[in-house]
């Protein structure tokens, strides 16, 4: 077992000071005497020190950041949001919300990524290197898991919602919008047509996956053509009409335009199958 770590009264009067007077972090005190936040806790406890909560931690953070170096850094010098976190040693959070505070706009994704090309080389190299790791198909299922699980709790995707709120990448803004046909694609699956669609499909195939022979569990049709593909096709049929003004007369004729209810063109999937053999990957 380690011996336990002894302190001096003056070096116990300097943790204290360091602690409640020039308000600064059990991590920077670690740091400073080279000794585990824990150790430090406890030391602190023993002197019947209130310790901080998180969000006062937070606040501290805060108030220590130089404002003016910051906007120095991010709109003069252009650093990235990855280099102030390790140069102020703060989440992104917390540089998101002095920046806003300070009426600059934040880079969307696509500047960012302008700005990355003329880094330096060292950089670079650890670009080349983290490909190198997502080239292994073990650790890219992984990653993409564990998002999958992060969206599924409600307060994470609210969370992200304020995100793009404050980076006017919501509605039309966001990079994956065109022209309104998310909506109409979102509608036509909520047609009775499409439901009508969906059984008869079902019914054909026996309510049995056409790729592992299953009966039941959570089925899925498949389009053998894809919807995206049928959508584009019937817009531009249809190219006199804007799929955001006119969307129920689009409506009205999807409802009678033929592709999309052809029953040959679907297939019964448990949603297991329909996930690993039909997932688009970009090309």
């Amino acid at each position: 077992m380690p011996s336990k770590i002894k302190f001096d009264r003056n070096q116990l009067e300097n943790i204290k000071d360091l602690y409640i007077n020039q308000e600064k972090t059990l991590k920077y005190i670690s740091l400073l005497f080279n000794i585990d936040r824990g150790v430090i806790k406890r030391r602190l406890k023993e002197l019947n020190v209130k310790l901080r909560t998180a969000k006062e931690t937070k606040n501290i953070n805060r108030k220590n950041i130089d404002k003016r170096l910051l906007k120095d850094f991010y709109v003069n010098k252009k650093k990235s949001l990855l280099m102030l976190r390790k140069k102020f040693k703060v989440r992104f959070g917390v540089i998101k919300e002095i920046l806003i505070g300070m009426d600059i706009k934040i880079r969307n994704q696509q500047q960012a990524t302008d700005l990355f090309r003329y880094l330096p080389s060292t950089h670079k190299k650890q670009s080349k290197s983290l490909k190198k790791t997502l080239s292994n198909s073990n650790i890219r299922k992984k990653i993409s898991n564990e998002r999958k699980l992060r969206w599924l709790n409600p307060k994470y995707k609210q969370k992200m919602h304020k995100i793009f709120k404050a980076l006017n990448r919501t509605g039309s803004k966001h990079p994956r919008y065109i022209d309104g046909r998310s909506d109409l694609r979102f509608l036509i699956h909520n047609l009775s047509e499409y439901k009508q669609w969906r059984i008869e499909i079902f019914e054909r195939d026996d309510f049995i996956c056409q790729i592992c022979n299953k009966r039941g569990n959570k089925l899925e049709a498949h389009h053998k053509k894809s919807f995206s593909k049928l959508l584009s096709e019937f817009l531009k049929e249809y190219n006199q009409f804007s799929p955001i003004e006119d969307k129920e007369t689009l409506i009205r004729l999807a409802m009678k335009w033929k592709p999309f209810w052809e029953v040959d063109n679907g297939m019964t999937c448990c949603v297991k199958c329909h996930k690993t053999e039909f997932t688009t990957r970009p090309k």
